[in-house]
């Protein structure tokens, strides 16, 4: 993932100083998932963010 990926910086922030643990990355998977929907349903552009969640997606799918 990169280090500029949303779901990786959100799950940081929910962490406070600490390592991301499973729980904040799934906790920033749904915080992604419903910004894109909300963006869609206002017809705003995803600026790559559907890219980003993917990308999250398939990596903390080999995290289990």
């Amino acid at each position: 993932m990169d280090s500029n990926n949303i779901v990786l910086i959100t799950a940081q922030q929910l962490a406070w100083s600490d390592k991301p643990k499973k729980e904040h990355y799934v906790e920033a998977l749904g915080f992604t998932q419903r910004h894109i929907q909300h963006r869609v349903a206002l017809n705003l552009p995803l600026y790559g963010l559907d890219k980003e969640l993917a990308q999250a997606e398939q990596e903390l799918g080999e995290m289990k």
